[in-house]
């Protein structure tokens, strides 16, 4: 059962992917039911969508098989943005684009995003979230290589943009036509790029030693 974790309990969704073999691809639409209802509310829209796009639905927090939280629970809108965000990330709407990777990658993603324990995933991002250490980028001394999406919904590329001005040596490439998964939908184009960037720094490194000796 395809569940999307979140720092208060866990979102059950669905996916939906018949889309015909050699289709022109075409953005997925992520069903959201409303208060009062469930995921199974779609159902009857699918036969006229699924041979062109990817489905996916949800059960909304306090419904269906998602988590149901106490009575006493701070219902807010900003926590159903997140639960939107989430599911859409867990459903692979958010790291990649439709035709970026193959059925088999999409699944093998999918499962690992599923099999890891959820306190493993949420304790991890709490370390991360509040944490600024741009006051110390500035002793970073190695040169440093930043690939970022175009598209990542998590990091706008102007965030990237100000971490490469702040970082002593550094080179950034965005990644047209990416998202947030860039390093597996790309990875043959981010490897060539880290290789070509080591490549140059150790010509640099080498010429700056020969140029000492000779000195």
């Amino acid at each position: 059962m395809p569940l999307a974790t979140t720092r208060q309990g866990s979102l059950h969704y669905e996916i939906v992917d018949q889309v015909a073999s050699g289709r022109e691809p075409r953005d997925a639409i992520l069903f959201h039911h409303g208060i009062g209802a469930s995921a199974g509310i779609w159902s009857g829209w699918y036969p006229a969508l699924a041979n062109a796009h990817r489905l996916v639905s949800f059960d909304m927090r306090g419904y269906g098989r998602s988590h149901v939280p106490a009575a006493d629970f701070k219902w807010s809108l900003e926590q159903m943005v997140e639960d939107l965000f989430a599911v859409a990330d867990a459903a692979g709407l958010l790291r990649f684009h439709d035709d970026a990777l193959s059925p088999d990658q999409r699944a093998w993603f999918a499962a690992q995003q599923e099999k890891w324990p959820r306190a493993s995933i949420l304790n991890a991002l709490r370390v991360l979230i509040g944490t600024d250490l741009s006051p110390r980028l500035k002793e970073i001394g190695c040169p440093t290589l930043l690939l970022h999406p175009d598209g990542s919904p998590f990091i706008p590329v102007p965030v990237m943009a100000e971490l490469h001005r702040l970082l002593p040596d550094a080179e950034l490439n965005v990644i047209g036509h990416s998202r947030h998964g860039l390093p597996y939908s790309h990875a043959t184009l981010c490897a060539s790029l880290l290789r070509a960037f080591l490549d140059r720094k150790s010509r640099y490194e080498r010429t700056a030693r020969i140029k000492e000796v000779a000195g």
